[in-house]
């Protein structure tokens, strides 16, 4: 897994996140951790009890994998998006916290389209810092 740019005054927050997003790494889950979490890696002074993961909405892979990972932790299983837009966010109490996992952000592009902007994104700024936690593809 690959940790960079937490703040020195973050770090006491930061195992059981990085438990937490090394399962997931060793998984093979796509994620994007977004929100107060991925603000506090960023360094920012910032207290949240969620953590809100941007995962792909029709993804069945991604479904079994992440649903196989936390199988002892959810009441019930993470379903893709319906048709109408149902299941648009999923929340779930946990031994981590609060997890909540959404299918689409309001103001940011489909999964896909986030994922491929991020990974451009990090490889223009490779060795400047301030990245957070995110499966690499592939």
């Amino acid at each position: 897994m690959e940790v960079v740019g937490i703040a020195p005054a973050c770090q006491g927050y930061a195992r059981p996140m990085n438990d937490l997003l090394s399962a997931f790494n060793a998984a093979g889950i796509r994620y994007l951790l977004a929100g107060g979490q991925a603000m506090r890696l960023y360094g920012m002074p910032r207290f949240s009890m969620d953590w809100d993961f941007f995962i792909p909405p029709h993804d069945e892979e991604n479904f079994k994998r992440l649903n196989a990972l936390l199988e002892r932790e959810l009441d019930v299983p993470l379903v893709p998006l319906g048709a109408r837009g149902e299941n648009f966010i999923q929340t779930y109490q946990t031994r981590w916290g609060i997890l909540q996992f959404h299918l689409g952000l309001p103001g940011v592009p489909r999964f896909d389209e986030a994922e491929e902007h991020f990974s451009a994104r990090r490889s223009a700024a490779s060795g400047s810092g301030g990245e957070t936690h995110r499966r690499r593809p592939g």
